[in-house]
């Protein structure tokens, strides 16, 4: 059993930007990995990874990776009865604690991601901070200026592209009209938390048009 204290959120990122330790990786059986592609990120349901290339021993797979803090998770979640994990390839875990199946009683291969020490203990550091919103004093400490830029900007990035997708989403509903757009995004700027929808619905209900 290989044990490594991780959160799903961290394997998903070191395995999406393949920040693993080792260079050899291995299943639970001892059967070679190597990643040819880690597959893209699932916007649906299902596991977090799709059309992932990956050669374990003498055999190349394409499908699904997915990814759990335990193995023992994936009974937990009851994937063992989700066909929408039928398509995994391989089940990316940070403590190998159990041997899992599929919903056909087919056998998951697990990998146990060897994460670098550095990381983790970054990881660790953020979360301990982020209860009282200290984490950016920790990073500050944990990154150098090179690193934390880039990482503050990566985030900037994400923000802007997350809001223009927003934008261009309620752009496409209000049949690409910018008055009844913008008109949409003014009540759901009154919105709090889930009463964002509310608000956007009551702007729907009163379309810009009808309050010229």
């Amino acid at each position: 059993m290989v044990k490594s204290v991780t959160a799903d959120s961290l394997l998903v990122f070191v395995w999406q930007h393949r920040l693993w330790e080792k260079s050899e990786l291995f299943t639970r059986n001892g059967e070679p990995v190597e990643v040819i592609d880690p597959g893209r990120r699932n916007s649906g349901e299902g596991p977090p990874f799709v059309d992932a290339q990956i050669r374990i021993g003498q055999t190349c797979y394409v499908g699904a990776v997915a990814v759990h803090r335990k193995s023992s998770d994936w009974g937990y979640y009851k994937r063992n009865y989700d066909a929408s994990y039928d398509s995994v390839i391989l089940h990316v875990v940070g403590e190998d604690d159990r041997i899992v199946r599929k919903v056909d009683d087919s056998l998951v291969l697990s990998l146990c991601l060897p994460i670098p020490e550095r990381l983790l203990r970054a990881y660790r550091t953020v979360r301990l901070g982020a209860d009282t919103f200290a984490c950016g004093y920790h990073m500050a400490r944990q990154m150098n200026e090179i690193e934390l830029t880039t990482a503050l900007t990566r985030l900037m990035v994400d923000r802007l592209e997350r809001k223009f997708k927003d934008v261009m989403a309620i752009y496409a509903v209000a049949e690409k009209n910018w008055y009844e757009t913008f008109h949409i995004l003014l009540f759901r700027s009154m919105g709090l938390g889930k009463n964002k929808e509310i608000y956007m619905s009551l702007a729907r209900s009163v379309p810009y048009a009808k309050l010229c």
